[in-house]
């Protein structure tokens, strides 16, 4: 069963980190959120069947932005979806 959490992102994102670990975030057009939320968990489906797997260790981030007039924001002219994944080493 997945489990959902809301609350203020400093106390819920910030826990105690005692083991290295690798983390990726991404970002994508927002128009392109819904394609990319289901392949990211079937990717995780799929990897979570295999015993060598890759596992993912902590909530997945996803937050949205709106449109910025920045150059070299990823979110130049267009709404964004950023997707946050933590993996301990």
């Amino acid at each position: 069963m997945t489990q959902f959490a809301v609350s203020t992102s400093c106390y819920l994102l910030n826990p105690v980190r005692q083991f290295p670990q690798y983390t990726s975030e991404w970002s994508i057009p927002y128009s392109n959120s819904q394609v990319c939320l289901r392949e990211l968990r079937h990717l995780f489906e799929r990897e979570h069947t295999d015993r060598l797997g890759a596992r993912v260790h902590f909530p997945v981030e996803i937050r949205f932005s709106a449109s910025d007039e920045i150059w070299l924001s990823p979110s130049h002219g267009q709404k964004t979806t950023w997707i946050g994944i933590v993996q301990f080493k």
